[in-house]
């Protein structure tokens, strides 16, 4: 499923963890070249019309409470990935 919005920056999902009986799910976001503050905030704004979009065209019991969060792991790989170039320097 592919869902379009305007966000500053790159935005993808890099991991979606939704509970046991459905009803939460955490969406984990890799955020580049925009401020993920912003982005997080932006994107608890749109939940509802999220949530919309998914209750239109997925066939689910549930349609579960959505949390955004930024995933660290990309920043970090970067982070590491530059201090190993400035070793190599």
């Amino acid at each position: 499923m592919r869902v379009e919005m305007d966000l500053p920056g790159i935005v993808s999902i890099s991991q979606i963890e939704a509970a046991p009986n459905m009803q939460s799910a955490t969406v984990w976001l890799s955020i580049y070249g925009a401020d993920e503050e912003e982005i997080l905030k932006t994107m608890k704004s749109e939940t509802r019309s999220l949530r919309k979009y998914l209750t239109d065209r997925l066939r689910a019991k549930y349609i579960p409470q959505l949390r955004f969060k930024s995933d660290p792991s990309e920043a970090h790989a970067q982070k590491i990935s530059e201090a190993l170039r400035d070793l190599d320097s």
